[in-house]
């Protein structure tokens, strides 16, 4: 197929071929196959006329039609002939938009892009999803027609306006509700590719918007591979638009949660892999300065009776969602107080510093000590997560005092000032419940004394009141024992009772 004027004039003969029987869908099928392999090289493609494009919205057309009449199961081998038929028509198209302007306004300005659509609204219907013998070739159709879509609006304005007005959002709904985790990847590849700031703007405007991207939210952590997820994600919170998804999203706490996590990962990506130019450009967009301090702002404003309802909750309890919301939301900070200060800007946030000292003040109150530090209630190679929102709390209380301190005089004095020195001193133990508490409360107390001769002389004015609670080290069969010269030694129980 070297000469392309005769490999484009089989797309004529194809339409008047067509008489919707067995070996017309096969032939249709070879001849499109051929036709989608030529159209791979770019001098190829660019020979494309739109009298070519307007034969192969006929052939798309004429495939419809045929599913629409398919009636029983005599007729489910021609349908699954001409499902196949549909997608190669498809492919073809899809390698004749790539990079090549020209056919990508084609397919938009003569149809095409509408007998795609009502071809994927009629195989999203029940009588073709729920169609067992014909499912892979109904999802590889529609597969198909998404990555034709996807190639339409890569890198070129005008079609991505077209397809979003046409898409946007019933049509984007509908396949994010299917069942098939590789075609909404397909779909979600589209929506990437048209997000420009006004469609950026509708997403998080419009309520059908950010029912997309609750969608998208959940497909995230139900599939791991959904690449094109992410992007969206990433890109919208590297905007500074988390504050209105955030806000939008009301009606689906779990989906809260949920983006919480993911920027939680995308922080510690941040600190586990430093780039320069990726920090400067989050700072330049605002997502760390905007997007923490609304997480700080929020978690401020929400954690007044945080501690009162962990203590009370239940799994079924209305409020459930709601307090590991705030839980989440100071997990994120624990971690985000760690990048440096000029990025975030949460050093600053003093109001923020007096609400973790003095949650982590109440958690220690004997009434509630056991709801935060119950070590003693987590079975053995159980994840103490799975079993109480209040894991971890008191640790990310303390990570937060820490990082917030660290060589900063004004907040070393006022946890000073809010009695907070003995208190991180009191969690320098082993907790189950509060993984590494003890080494986030041991760099807390150190960050406090760093060039703050007040604070340090507290702790070297504090006398010794003899051993705290060795109850966890007895589980693990060894003592604590203190010894003349005022050393701690470790000791197996076995010999200290012999």
């Amino acid at each position: 197929m070297a000469d392309g004027d005769n490999a484009l004039s089989e797309l004529g003969a194809l339409t008047r071929k067509l008489n919707y029987s067995k070996n017309s869908w096969t032939e249709v099928k070879a001849t499109l196959e051929r036709l989608k392999t030529w159209a791979v090289a770019k001098e190829n493609r660019c020979m494309v006329s739109e009298t070519n494009i307007l034969q192969m919205k006929d052939i798309i057309t004429a495939c419809k039609n045929s599913m629409c009449a398919q009636t029983g199961e005599l007729e489910e081998n021609q349908l699954i002939l001409c499902l196949r038929a549909s997608a190669e028509a498809f492919r073809f198209l899809r390698n004749c938009c790539a990079a090549t302007p020209k056919n990508q306004n084609s397919i938009a300005s003569l149809g095409v892009i509408e007998e795609v659509l009502n071809t994927n609204v009629l195989l999203l219907k029940p009588k073709f999803q729920e169609n067992e013998r014909a499912s892979d070739a109904v999802n590889d159709a529609v597969k198909s027609s998404l990555q034709l879509l996807g190639n339409t609006v890569v890198k070129n304005d005008a079609t991505q306006q077209f397809v979003w007005n046409m898409c946007f959002p019933n049509f984007f709904l509908s396949v994010l509700s299917s069942v098939n985790h590789n075609i909404q990847d397909c779909l979600c590849m589209i929506i990437y590719n048209c997000l420009n700031e006004q469609h950026r703007i509708q997403l998080v405007s419009a309520h059908d918007g950010l029912k997309m991207i609750t969608h998208v939210i959940h497909l995230c952590a139900e599939k791991s591979q959904l690449e094109w997820g992410y992007f969206i994600l990433d890109y919208l919170i590297c905007n500074a638009l988390l504050p209105e998804i955030y806000k939008g999203i009301e009606f689906d706490p779990l989906a809260r949660i949920i983006l919480l996590d993911l920027i939680q990962v995308k922080i510690t990506d941040a600190l586990d892999e430093p780039s320069i130019k990726l920090r400067e450009e989050h700072v330049k967009h605002g997502f760390y300065t905007d997007s923490l301090a609304y997480i700080a702002d929020e978690f401020e404003k929400q954690a007044e009776d945080i501690i009162q309802q962990l203590q009370q909750l239940s799994p079924s309890s209305d409020d459930f969602f709601q307090v590991l919301i705030i839980t989440r939301l100071l997990s994120v900070l624990s971690i985000g107080t760690g990048l440096q200060s000029n990025l975030t800007g949460l050093q600053e946030r003093t109001p923020l510093l007096t609400t973790c000292v003095g949650l982590l003040k109440e958690t220690t109150n004997s009434e509630v000590k056991e709801t935060f530090s119950n070590a003693h209630s987590i079975p053995q190679g159980v994840d103490s997560g799975k079993l109480s929102p209040s894991h971890g709390f008191q640790r990310d209380l303390v990570r937060v005092i820490g990082n917030m301190c660290y060589k900063h005089a004004a907040n070393q004095n006022k946890v000073r000032d809010l009695g907070g020195i003995p208190l991180l001193l009191d969690h320098c133990n082993v907790d189950d419940h509060n993984p590494f508490i003890c080494q986030w409360a041991i760099f807390a107390i150190r960050n406090l004394l760093e060039n703050n001769k007040e604070n340090q002389r507290i702790v070297s004015a504090m006398d010794c009141q003899g051993l705290a609670d060795t109850s966890r080290l007895r589980e693990l069969g060894v003592e604590a024992v203190e010894l003349d010269n005022g050393r701690i030694k470790l000791v197996p129980i076995k010999k200290i009772h012999n």
